[in-house]
């Protein structure tokens, strides 16, 4: 049994930024087998009353922390299929699952299990936007082997949360004209609008030929608050990284975009680059 491994695999799942949205719906129940090793055979029946649970999914494996880490159910599909309502048998650990192959890895209170196998049925599955993580109803039973072990760990894990939350939406113009000023400083500026509310970063990389041996180059960036609603203007000065200055003619910018999702670890990031316009004060 793999005492010690667990330690480090409870961590880097517990620096997941998962969201707990728990309802009376959401359960772990174990039968009490004697000899049974995870539970040491008295069984268990956690529900929010008694535990909290944490519920992932990848696109192909459930993950359910309870109780801060000290229990974790895996179930899972072939890499790369999508688990979905069905019975899999002849599964194997889960996160050393092969191609074609289920997964299964029920461990906690300091127990683990280097080999795993069992079955187990999902009799609900729905999840939330694709990508996301956000587990809405999941419901599966499930029996498993340990090791050596011919006592199963058999019993039920129910997942029942609120609709999931929107996905940020945001969208970042850049207006097609510019202005510098006497020092040669560029000024460019746009406009945002999103549906949550959100903090996002804009970067610009700014690049304008002004003659044959004339490469004029600066970098600017800000932070800007946007609300579901309104339209969030924005303006960056760019300042020239060397001796030439920004004048009027037409430049590159290479704008980046990044915004923490508020609803879901995954944050929002993407590019532009649009040819602006510069004109002289």
């Amino acid at each position: 049994m793999r005492r010690a491994a667990l330690v480090g695999l409870t961590v880097g799942l517990l620096s997941m930024p998962v969201t707990v949205y728990a309802l009376p719906g959401t359960f772990l129940t174990v039968q009490a087998i004697p000899g049974e090793p995870i539970f040491g055979g008295a069984g268990a029946n956690l529900t929010t009353d008694n535990a909290t649970f944490n519920a992932s999914y990848d696109g192909s494996m459930i993950t359910v922390a309870i109780n801060s880490g000290s229990v974790f159910v895996r179930l899972a599909a072939p890499p790369g299929q999508p688990l979905v309502v069905g019975t899999y048998t002849n599964a194997v650990r889960a996160e050393f699952r092969g191609p074609g192959e289920n997964g299964i890895d029920v461990f906690g209170n300091g127990v683990g299990c280097n080999q795993t196998s069992g079955s187990f049925t999902v009799k609900a599955a729905v999840y939330g936007p694709s990508g996301s993580g956000y587990v809405q109803t999941f419901d599966a039973t499930f029996s498993q082997l340990c090791d050596n072990n011919p006592n199963p760990t058999a019993g039920e894990i129910s997942i029942d949360n609120p609709a999931p939350p929107p996905q940020l939406q945001l969208n970042v113009s850049v207006a097609d004209k510019g202005s510098t000023n006497v020092g040669g400083v560029a000024t460019i500026h746009g406009t945002a609008t999103c549906n949550e509310a959100a903090t996002f970063s804009l970067s610009i990389g700014l690049s304008e030929r002004l003659n044959r041996f004339s490469l004029a180059q600066g970098f600017g960036s800000n932070s800007y608050t946007c609300a579901p609603g309104t339209t969030t203007a924005w303006q960056i000065d760019i300042r020239p990284s060397g001796s030439v200055p920004f004048g009027s003619g037409r430049s590159l910018a290479d704008v980046q975009v990044f915004a923490p999702d508020p609803n879901y670890p995954n944050p929002i990031h993407f590019s532009q680059s649009p040819t602006i316009q510069l004109t002289g004060h």
